[in-house]
């Protein structure tokens, strides 16, 4: 019996390691001067830092042109294996001097002249329908942009039910089905909007994003999902960013 529950055990351990962890960060920089400093401080030792905070890849992004966020902001998606491959002290590689003047301008922004007013930060634990990050691949084409949705609950039943809606629901299939394509799910752990969960998706242009929603909204399944009482409620606000990879971005 003993044995049996130790195997018991060590198969639920395999699926907690088996789901993702995400962090996503929102730099809100002060100025294209900041901005740049960011980008060059990335490049030159920032990507690493997260690494060694125990990221197994890490996306940057920034604003699609015509989106609201300023043109400097800039979004880190750190993505963690598990839970237990975010490491103890994710402090010390930021601390550590670099040999980049640039980046060390960034990291070093004071109370008089701050690099960034401030980063909103939340930890997402990946969907269990949805375990791991789906990498879109290559280089990316020109048109090629991101799509970041927030959707806050007004309480934590909801977010759950939002998350379940997603996965037993079936919305992840329905959204494979007409043209949405995902890249993660994750429901938040810790966040300034909690609860909350946060998906993202990529689409090839314009015309690829708007027929892919048209398709979803027009859907009889979705249409029938939507409907069903105990989902009724679930989403009490939405946030979306349309974002563009940067250069040197690891998911673009």
């Amino acid at each position: 019996m003993k044995y049996f529950a130790f195997l018991l055990s060590l198969f639920a351990a395999s699926l907690l390691q088996a789901i993702e962890t995400y962090e996503l960060r929102i730099y809100n920089m002060v100025s294209d001067e900041a901005a740049a400093q960011f980008d060059n401080w990335m490049q030159n030792g920032g990507m690493d830092a997260f690494k060694q905070s125990g990221a197994a890849k890490v996306g940057i992004f920034k604003p699609k042109a015509g989106d609201e966020a300023p043109e400097y902001t800039r979004m880190v998606l750190a993505v963690y294996k598990s839970l237990a491959d975010v490491a103890e002290n994710v402090r010390a590689p930021f601390i550590a001097k670099g040999a980049n003047p640039q980046a060390e301008a960034f990291l070093d922004g004071t109370k008089q002249e701050p690099s960034y007013a401030r980063v909103d930060s939340s930890l997402l634990t990946a969907f269990p329908a949805f375990k791991n990050l789906k990498d879109p691949k290559g280089k990316g084409t020109k048109d090629r942009f991101f799509e970041l949705r927030v959707y806050e609950s007004a309480s934590e039943r909801h977010a759950a039910l939002k998350v379940d809606m997603f996965c037993d629901g079936g919305e992840i299939d329905i959204f494979n089905d007409v043209g949405l394509n995902s890249v993660f799910f994750g429901s938040a752990r810790i966040a300034s909007n909690f609860p909350q969960l946060t998906y993202m998706l990529v689409h090839e242009s314009e015309e690829a994003h708007q027929q892919a929603w048209d398709n979803f909204r027009n859907a009889e399944a979705w249409q029938t999902l939507r409907k069903q009482e105990k989902y009724v409620g679930t989403v009490s606000n939405i946030t979306k960013y349309f974002l563009v990879a940067m250069p040197y971005s690891q998911i673009k």
